[in-house]
């Protein structure tokens, strides 16, 4: 755990260092030093760091020694989505060598979620600090296929503000060819319309009750239609209280913040509500089945946004700072808790070369 806790530390380090010397363009430089030395500690660690990752390293080695006519027999048997092959097979014409697709993959996630913060963010240490205190980053190590697509999404997420339903569609598809799931995202485009308003979340709300209360039924009957009955052992299995309590908190804040006018800085701050609602109603399904978890990470990354958006908007420095730092502090104990059963795989993190 040490080096997370030298990351984080470092965040607030650098922050203040910068904060101290008035540099120009400090936010560009601030985030271009923390992207890549996540990148760093990314392409640095050892393969057993990441739960999934021998199976990605083993199924590279297996994808390399075949030809791409062989390729359909891995999306049948494995269920790697073809995007994610030939991608494989690809970087694997180059260098038949794990290291190789480690760092490929680094930098797709790297980058794109520090350019999400840069563009997005109002205070960047904070988001970068809540994307390791949160589990984004140790995930990142983990489910590779699935934050590549997330990466992909996130992209296309000024598609939706600017209002190109086709340029946004084309990326969610594209990012579905890496993992199917993320045809949830398209989601978000006509919902971003829907004007937030009492009666809207008192819907949403009605809707979650409906779903906590029958979605076991609701998930096995469509399941069964659409013959995925490799899901349906998993009924029942789900949970999700923890992360369902902060999203709750969350957006009770985002709310006040709202109604009190006090985020008029943040013009896609609605975006980010509509993000905060979409992951609350997947991580009520994700209580009866726990793929739906898979589904909350492309809208969780809202809440490493529309947090620091909030603070940042406080005139009141004491209570500022209060804010902060009793938000990173809860964002710690998360993370020590939710790394006390490590089901990410991502401690003890070890280099490479150990």
């Amino acid at each position: 755990m040490l080096i997370y806790i030298v990351l984080l530390i470092f965040i607030i380090y650098l922050y203040y260092l910068f904060k101290v010397m008035k540099l120009s363009k400090a936010n560009i430089v601030y985030t271009c030093i923390i992207g890549f030395l996540l990148f760093i500690v990314t392409i640095l660690r050892h393969s057993s760091v990441g739960t999934d990752l021998p199976v990605y390293i083993r199924r590279f080695y297996e994808v390399s020694d075949s030809k791409f006519s062989q390729l359909s027999y891995y999306n049948e048997f494995w269920g790697f989505e073809y995007g994610y092959l030939y991608f494989s097979k690809i970087i694997s014409t180059f260098l038949e060598n794990e290291r190789l697709l480690i760092t490929i993959i680094g930098l797709i996630i790297i980058y794109t979620f520090s350019v999400f913060i840069y563009k997005y963010s109002q205070m960047i240490w904070l988001s970068f600090f809540l994307f390791i205190s949160l589990m984004f980053f140790g995930t990142s190590l983990n489910l590779l296929r699935l934050f590549i697509a997330i990466s992909i999404c996130l992209y296309s997420i000024k598609y939706i503000i600017n209002r190109r339903l086709g340029k946004f569609l084309i990326f969610v598809a594209v990012a579905c060819l890496f993992h199917t799931t993320a045809v949830v995202f398209a989601l978000l485009y006509p919902v971003s319309r829907i004007k937030i308003s009492k009666a809207y979340i008192s819907l949403l709300l009605v809707f979650g009750i409906f779903i906590y209360l029958f979605g076991g039924n609701l998930l096995n009957n469509i399941i069964s239609r659409l013959h995925y009955a490799r899901y349906a052992s998993d009924i029942g299995s789900g949970d999700g209280t923890g992360m369902f309590i902060l999203l709750i908190l969350i957006l009770i804040a985002a709310l006040i913040f709202k109604k009190m006018n006090i985020v008029q800085n943040d013009p896609y701050f609605h975006l980010w509500i509509h993000m905060i609602l979409l992951s609350l109603l997947f991580n009520v399904f994700s209580f009866h089945l726990w793929i739906a978890a898979r589904l909350m990470w492309y809208f969780k990354p809202a809440i490493f946004i529309i947090l620091p958006n909030m603070f940042a908007n406080i005139k009141n420095k004491s209570f500022l700072v209060y804010v902060s730092l009793s938000t990173a502090i809860f964002s710690l104990v998360y993370f020590y808790l939710v790394n006390r059963s490590d089901n990410a795989g991502v401690l003890p993190y070890m280099f490479f070369w150990n």
